[in-house]
């Protein structure tokens, strides 16, 4: 747990202490809207059945694929650029933390797809709403850094969604473990609510990427 989530958060205005560059403020915020579109289509998926799960699933494929390639970009202009806007660690710490996300849920939506299985535990339905909810938050967090906005106060919310989705897997697991009788049934969705648990994390550790340029530059 982040020890700054407890801190009282107010408005923090970044303009005055960060020099401008919209390049770099504009690739980190369109791997941020990949990632709400992710969650988006994670949910989806998990509400879907058949071939509309993969076609989801394909969808996500692609934002991964998108997000692959902005962060590539973000390191590469990071290697051209000598005065960046935040320290230059701090960006490529945020654009990988932020293509973790994609990472992880691409991999979420491949199990939700191709593990076939019919009706998913309600469990599974609420902790990629919660997913979904803590990605929104990381795009108005990330946005948040070029628009003087309250950053603290949406990687509070983020760290709470990542909070409610732990709970969540463990009570998804130990009614799997009581009431799942089907061996690979079991296994399958042990393996599901894990990745979910990764994905929310991922946003956890952006939120800590942006709680770190935050304290550095107050």
């Amino acid at each position: 747990m982040s020890f700054w989530r407890h801190r009282k958060t107010s408005g923090l205005h970044l303009k005055r202490f960060l020099p401008r560059n919209e390049n770099f403020f504009e690739l980190l915020e369109r791997q941020a809207e990949l990632v709400a579109e992710a969650g988006r289509r994670l949910c989806e998926c998990a509400a879907a059945d058949g071939c509309r799960r993969t076609e989801l699933f394909e969808a996500i494929r692609k934002l991964e694929e998108d997000g692959d390639a902005k962060v590539l970009e973000v390191y590469r202009r990071l290697g051209q650029t000598f005065l960046t806007p935040l320290d230059a660690e701090d960006i490529h710490l945020l654009a990988a933390s932020l293509d973790d996300i994609l990472d992880s849920i691409e991999e979420s939506a491949y199990r939700l797809s191709y593990y076939h299985i019919g009706t998913l535990p309600q469990a599974v339905q609420d902790i990629v709403q919660t997913i979904e909810l803590a990605c929104d938050q990381v795009l108005q967090a990330v946005r948040a850094l070029s628009n003087n906005s309250h950053i603290l106060e949406h990687c509070l919310e983020i760290n709470r969604y990542e909070d409610r989705v732990d709970q969540l897997v463990r009570d998804a697991l130990r009614d799997l473990f009581e009431k799942e009788t089907e061996a690979i049934t079991l296994i399958k969705i042990k393996e599901i609510l894990e990745i979910l648990e990764v994905a929310a994390d991922r946003c956890e550790d952006v939120s800590d990427a942006l709680q770190n340029i935050v304290v550095k530059n107050s």
